[in-house]
């Protein structure tokens, strides 16, 4: 199934557009819908090959950001469209059919508008970031590689790793200020299935991301493929290789006790005590069912709600 092309080129908005694109407002995709409705608006950046959605209703007013911690908060999405072919078949076009993790960033959004005023003044970014060629299949950077076997290698991670520094960029110019405003610009990511094993490898090279949150996460990916029977994801990274590198990040990795697709050993030396983290099975929730209903439980139990 092929979704409409929502992301025109736009050399001339230059390395990156805040403003909303008309086009996009016309999408048919209803959870893309759902958040520009919400108050989320695209960013364009030329060197991105996805969608790149922000909500900046935690942003103070110019002028009052002085000695603040900016938070950004990403939310990062899975794998796309399934494969066809009982498995064995990848998609032509990796565009979520119906985003979790989007769904989830609008209930964030809602959440902090709800909480208490000390919640609703700090200065926090809500991002959704899509991975790279969903919503994008036919951009020049594209091959079906970056959505197959090398969904979590180096190239997909060079190409997220530039769209978050463009997302912290853009943030900080829509406060027509610098990094100097603030006593801190922290990072906190959120994936959901791949966009989970994504976030725990794009937290292992980033310093200012001191919180991540996994949902139905493979991060054991030789674990995970073989119990699976999937073919060896050869051209990618297994974050189990090096689990040092998230030894100084706060972490949460959630499960679904009905996940049939992602099990405790996917999560293989994670699913162990780890230094700053944690790990929960959910009864009643799947791979894609029960996750927007347990949000507000859930990121209780994260860094995300830390003071």
């Amino acid at each position: 199934m092929t979704w409409p092309r929502i992301l025109p080129t736009l050399a001339i908005f230059g390395l990156f557009s805040c403003a909303p694109l008309p086009l996009l407002k016309q999408t048919s995709h209803h959870t893309v819908q759902r958040a520009l409705e919400a108050g989320f608006s695209q960013q364009y950046f030329l060197s991105y090959p996805g969608l790149v959605l922000v909500h900046p209703g935690g942003l103070p007013k110019e002028g009052s950001s002085s000695g603040s911690n900016l938070r950004i908060l990403i939310f990062i999405e899975g794998d796309g469209a399934p494969w066809s072919g009982s498995g064995y078949r990848p998609p032509s076009d990796p565009t979520p059919r119906n985003s979790i993790v989007l769904k989830l960033a609008v209930q964030e959004v809602h959440l902090r508008s709800e909480g208490s005023q000390k919640q609703r003044s700090r200065p926090v970014v809500v991002a959704y970031l899509s991975r790279p060629c969903q919503f994008e299949p036919n951009h020049a950077l594209c091959s079906p590689k970056l959505w197959t076997s090398d969904r979590y290698g180096s190239r997909v991670l060079g190409l997220m790793e530039a769209a978050i520094d463009q997302i912290i960029s853009s943030s900080l110019v829509s406060l027509r200020g610098d990094k100097a405003q603030f006593s801190q610009v922290s990072v906190y990511l959120i994936g959901h299935s791949g966009g989970g094993t994504m976030a725990a490898l794009l937290a292992g090279s980033r310093r200012e991301v001191n919180c991540l949150v996994t949902l139905a996460a493979p991060l054991d990916l030789a674990a995970w493929t073989s119990r699976q029977n999937l073919s060896p994801l050869d051209g990618s990274i297994d974050p189990a290789l090096d689990p040092k590198k998230l030894a100084k990040t706060q972490s949460h990795h959630f499960l679904g006790q009905d996940d049939t697709l992602v099990d405790l050993p996917a999560l293989g030396v994670f699913a162990g005590r780890q230094p700053g983290g944690t790990v929960d099975l959910l009864a009643g929730v799947s791979h894609t069912a029960g996750w927007e209903r347990n949000w507000k439980a859930i990121r209780t139990k994260t860094c995300l709600t830390a003071e």
